[in-house]
């Protein structure tokens, strides 16, 4: 039987033999059938067919689901002017393969003007709200040191008593004692792009020359981080390269950095994937790995299993990014003129002011709320919300169904979890 989709209620097929998965994400409701009670459930929803009377029980529950009122999703404010994320430069010291800037990279550094300004328009907004700023990597934040302490530091002093919320994603290269205690000072929370293993590391994340080893400063970087109570998240980046080995990273994490206690494994984007039973080992290898981390106490994450959480209305309500040439974009993968989509998520400019360009704002949003036709009826709707906009318009047709599958598959598999925790008390 295939999914059947009613008023927002789907009945899905599980991957556990002879069972179904009752889901209505809006009316917060989960539960499991038995194939022979979806069967009966199917033929009444799409045909209209009676309900026998042994099948009361579920004719009473089905109906009080049905006649309960649904819920918003959480809303989600485009480019929200709350949230600055900045890109100081192109500039980095690494030449990782897959990183969305590495045909992108160059010498450009934002002038403290144009980053006063962007910061100042984000403290005047809603000075009730937290403010949260974000310097990201692509290039690495912390090859321009100087820049980055001094951005701080005028947040800090611009905030005037406004709750702030710093942070910075570093591929940890560059992280000396000194510049952690000067980072855990100033409350800037620390994220580390790290691919745990020596050999993977070394070889998804090299110095241009090849001839030092990336993996034993980022380590050391964590190493101290961890001894001076910095509590770091950790992301890696999982290719084909090393994708059954994610059980072994987890293991490698405990052994050599026991202090760290949230963990994220991301599938990577990259042609060719949809050719290969890449997504297969993905969900296969994650799982195995996250049954090993919950037994060390690390919670491990990936961005389609934590989507289950939290439905929303659209994937991805864009950023407001500031770019090393003062441009303002909505997604950070298409920071540069050199980036194709560029153009498609330009929203604006800084220079001793912020100046957002309300017909391509509107064509942001435009954008950002199209959805395919297939994902109209998608039990994962609610969840994946259509998917990420980059990768809806860079992924090829068969590209996007493959990913489309295994996203499936893995809020399938979050939501068979959810209930079998439930049984068990």
């Amino acid at each position: 039987m295939d999914v059947v989709r009613f008023k927002n209620a789907f009945l899905i097929p599980s991957e556990k033999p002879g069972r179904y998965i009752f889901y209505a994400p809006l009316r917060n409701q989960l539960f499991w059938l038995s194939e022979d009670a979806a069967q009966v459930l199917r033929d009444h929803l799409e045909e209209g067919a009676p309900i026998p009377e042994r099948y009361r029980l579920l004719q009473d529950r089905i109906d009080a689901v049905l006649a309960k009122e649904e819920q918003g999703v959480r809303p989600s404010t485009m480019a929200n002017r709350n949230r600055l994320v900045i890109l100081l430069s192109q500039i980095c010291n690494l030449a990782c393969p897959y990183c969305f800037a590495h045909e992108a990279h160059s010498n450009e550094i934002i002038d403290r003007d144009t980053l006063s300004a962007a910061i100042r328009y984000v403290l005047a907004e809603n000075q009730s709200a937290q403010k949260r700023f974000i310097f990201l990597g692509g290039g690495e934040p912390t090859a321009t040191w100087e820049l980055l302490t001094w951005a701080v530091d005028y947040i800090r002093e611009q905030s005037d008593g406004q709750r702030c919320k710093i942070s910075v994603v570093s591929n940890g290269t560059l992280l000396t004692e000194s510049r952690i205690l000067w980072l855990k000072e100033h409350k800037v929370h620390v994220g580390l792009s790290f691919d745990i293993l020596p050999d993977v590391q070394n070889r998804q994340r090299p110095f241009p020359d090849k001839r030092k080893h990336s993996y034993d400063k980022v380590a050391a970087a964590l190493e101290l981080l961890l001894a001076n109570g910095m509590n770091p998240s950790v992301r890696s980046t999982i290719t084909p390269d090393c994708v059954t080995r994610m059980p072994e990273m987890i293991e490698h994490l405990h052994a050599h950095f026991p202090g760290v206690r949230g963990m994220t494994f991301e599938q990577v984007s990259q042609d060719g994937l949809e050719k290969t039973d890449y997504y297969d080992l993905f969900f296969d290898s994650f799982f195995k790995a996250r049954e090993i981390a919950e037994r060390y106490g690390i919670h491990l994450r990936n961005s389609t299993t934590t989507s289950v959480l939290f439905p929303k209305e659209r994937a991805c309500s864009g950023e407001l990014c500031l770019t090393p040439t003062g441009s303002l974009v909505a997604c950070h993968r298409a920071s540069s003129v050199r980036d194709p989509l560029y153009d498609r998520f330009l929203l604006g400019s800084v220079d001793t002011a912020v100046h957002i360009d309300p017909e391509r704002f509107e064509r942001v949003v435009s954008f950002s709320n199209e959805k395919r036709e297939a994902c109209k009826t998608c039990f994962a709707f609610w969840n994946c919300a259509g998917s990420c906009p980059n990768n809806r318009t860079a992924y090829s047709e068969a590209q996007f169904e493959a990913l489309c599958r295994f996203t499936q598959r893995m809020i399938r598999h979050e939501l068979e979890t959810a209930l079998d925790r439930a049984s068990k008390g």
